[in-house]
C-alpha cells in the first residue's frame, strides 16, 4: 500500500508546493482536490496542457498524482439540464485525471435525497454513473464512490447498492471509515466486510469522539484517535488490498483542531508505516 498526501492538508500551499511537501515527507504521491476557489487544487477550468505540466512535475519530484477529487454531485438531479451539466463536468475531470497521470477519480454519488424521492433519484444516478464508467474505462481510470455524507452513498449499504446497480468494472469504492463513524453509520468491521468486493482506495483520518466536544468530535492525526486504524489496515491486508491510503488530513476544514500539516502528516505517515509493518503501537 502506498501513502498519499491529500491536498486538503495544505491550504497554505499551491499544487507544486503540496507536491514538494509530499516529497519532503517521503510520501508516495498526492491526491489532488479539483475545485474552484481553493488554492491547493486543480481548477475545473484548467487546460489539459496545464494538467500535464502538474503531472510531469509530480513525476519528476517523485510524488506522482495518483488520484483526483472532484466535487461534482448533481448526477441524480431531477432537471435534465443539471444532470447533463454534472456529467459534462465529470467528463472533463476524467480527461484532466488522465492528463495528470492519475488512475483514480473520486465520485460523490449524487445529492442527498429524501426517502420519498430516493428510488427515482437512485435510477437517475445509476444511469449517469454507468455512462461515465464507460468513458472512464477507455482511459483506464477507475471512478471510485466515496462513503460521504450529503450524498446517496452516505453509508456502506447504499454505496454498495449503487455499485452493484451500475455493475461496471470501471466503478469502485473509496472506503472512508472516518466519514462513516462521524455520521453514525456502519462501524468497522461491518463497513469493511460489506464493501470488500469493491474497495479500490482508502481515505485515512481520525477522530476523538466525546459528547462534550463541538459536534461530538475532534479531528486528530491518524493513530491518535478512536477509529482503530491498526485493525482496519490489518484487515485490508488480509483481504489482499494493495491500493493507496490517502492521508485526508483536514487542515482545510478544521485548522484549529490539528497540528501544522508538516507535523501532523509526519505523525500520520509514521503511524501508517507501523500499521503496514504490523505494529501500530497504541
Amino acid at each position: 500500500m502506498k501513502i498519499l498526501l491529500h491536498t486538503m492538508a495544505t491550504p497554505h500551499l499551491d499544487l507544486p508546493g503540496a507536491i514538494r511537501q509530499a516529497r519532503a515527507l517521503g510520501l508516495d504521491g498526492v491526491e489532488v482536490v479539483r475545485q474552484e476557489g481553493y488554492r491547493c487544487a486543480l481548477s475545473p477550468g484548467s487546460s489539459l496542457t496545464e494538467a500535464r505540466a502538474i503531472g510531469a512535475l509530480a513525476e519528476r519530484l517523485g510524488a506522482p498524482v495518483r488520484a483526483l477529487s472532484p466535487y461534482v454531485k448533481a448526477f441524480n438531479a431531477a432537471a435534465d439540464s443539471a444532470r447533463a451539466a454534472a456529467v459534462a463536468e465529470m467528463t472533463v475531470a476524467i480527461a484532466q485525471a488522465e492528463a495528470l497521470g492519475a488512475r483514480r477519480l473520486r465520485v460523490l454519488a449524487g445529492e442527498e435525497e429524501t426517502p420519498s424521492l430516493w428510488e427515482a433519484s437512485f435510477e437517475r444516478l445509476v444511469e449517469a454513473l454507468r455512462g461515465l464508467a464507460v468513458l472512464a474505462a477507455r482511459t483506464g481510470i477507475s471512478l471510485d464512490i466515496e462513503n460521504h455524507p450529503g450524498t446517496m452513498a452516505d453509508d456502506a449499504a447504499r454505496t454498495m447498492r449503487i455499485w452493484r446497480a451500475v455493475d461496471h468494472p470501471a466503478l469502485g469504492v473509496i472506503y472512508d471509515p472516518g466519514n462513516l463513524a462521524r455520521e453514525g453509520k456502519e462501524a468497522f468491521p461491518a463497513s469493511l466486510i460489506a464493501q470488500s468486493d469493491a474497495i479500490r482506495h482508502v481515505h485515512v483520518k481520525d477522530y476523538v469522539f466525546a459528547p462534550d466536544l463541538p459536534n461530538g468530535r475532534r479531528a486528530v492525526p491518524p493513530g491518535e484517535g478512536m477509529l482503530g486504524w491498526g485493525a482496519i489496515i490489518a484487515a485490508l491486508s488480509q483481504l489482499g488490498y494493495e491500493g493507496d491510503l490517502t492521508l485526508e488530513y483536514e487542515m482545510r476544514w478544521v485548522p484549529d483542531q490539528l497540528p501544522p500539516p508538516e507535523i501532523g502528516l509526519a505523525v500520520g505517515r509514521d503511524f501508517l508505516r507501523r500499521c503496514l509493518e504490523g505494529d501500530p503501537g497504541r
